[in-house]
């Protein structure tokens, strides 16, 4: 196929295409240094017409270019959520993999790409409902789910949508019973992700989901927890709050529970500042600044963790 034709995909004109076709081209032909078809760079530059011409002219959806990456890949690492709903219903498969072993969903997860995200796991359900019923008779155990599906560095998509601070990615995902516990190569979990990169939003959405106490004290293989990896104070004093709240609960005798001493006076909920609080400065005792988190994470449910951060200044 002539080289120009590639282009003409890539840039989306549809009539020299057709014509290129109309006139013997192959439809799989591939460009020589990439090995990409046209299909690739179709859907790489988000043009579902010439994509869907490409398929009823009986183009290969699942053909790999030179990095092994299928035309659903490169439509989900770029956001085009048109080509990618062409791409599956006609048969894309969602589990092909790139010599990275990362699936289209993971790409869709490291880009923030929400919206192909959403598309590709709703398409998979519905698949997934079809087939429900032959799957339960045959299976011998329950399949991997594809979000938790893991690269050659142990990534999942919910590790790179939390490292990235894409919390609609990570909400989609959570929703799609991503699991969050999932370690990497090297034992990192989605929270040590989230809080390497300074997510408060994603914090909170994890927390949300399954609990502040699962993670916290989870270590990767150099014995670092969430806290210890987090970049900003204010977050990392968050978190260790939390895990110095737990250490404490572990510790007490069973029988009546009293209040610590940081408890007492509980607060109301705190109001909204209208400007950001200036930077912590170190006039207090690291262990009143935990006690602090202490206390907030006992309210946890009423307030946000923009309170929680505001309620962290000294004054």
């Amino acid at each position: 196929m002539a080289p120009s034709v590639f282009i003409s995909a890539r840039d989306g004109d549809l009539k020299h295409v057709k014509r290129t076709l109309d006139e013997g081209g192959n439809v799989d032909g591939r460009e020589p240094k990439t090995e990409a078809t046209c299909l690739h760079f179709a859907a790489k530059g988000n043009h579902p017409d010439i994509v869907t011409l490409l398929i009823k002219r009986g183009a290969n959806v699942n053909l790999a270019n030179k990095e092994g990456a299928t035309p659903l890949h490169e439509a989900a690492a770029q956001g085009c959520q048109a080509c990618v709903q062409v791409l599956l219903e006609g048969g894309s498969r969602l589990e092909a993999k790139d010599k990275t072993r990362q699936n289209a969903i993971h790409l869709a997860a490291f880009y923030g790409k929400d919206q192909c995200l959403a598309a590709m796991l709703e398409f998979q359900e519905k698949k997934e409902m079809e087939e429900r019923t032959v799957q339960a008779s045959t299976a011998k155990g329950e399949p991997e789910l594809l979000v938790d599906q893991k690269d050659i560095l142990g990534m999942t998509p919910l590790y790179y949508a939390a490292k990235n601070g894409h919390e609609a990615c990570v909400r989609i995902l959570l929703d799609a019973k991503a699991d969050p516990l999932v370690r990497n190569n090297t034992g990192s979990t989605s929270l040590h992700a989230a809080a390497s990169g300074d997510c408060f939003a994603v914090v909170e959405r994890l927390f949300q989901a399954c609990g502040p106490d699962p993670f916290l004290q989870l270590k990767d293989r150099k014995a670092r927890t969430p806290s210890h990896i987090c970049k900003d104070e204010r977050l990392a004093l968050l978190l260790e709050g939390e895990a110095y709240e737990t250490e404490i609960a572990e510790k007490e005798p069973p029988g009546e529970e009293e209040d610590p001493p940081c408890m007492e006076k509980a607060a109301q909920p705190l109001p909204r500042a209208e400007s950001p609080p200036p930077r912590m400065e170190g006039t207090e005792s690291h262990q009143v600044q935990i006690n602090k988190g202490v206390e907030l994470f006992s309210r946890w449910i009423p307030i946000t963790v923009e309170q929680l951060l505001e309620s962290l200044h000294v004054e």
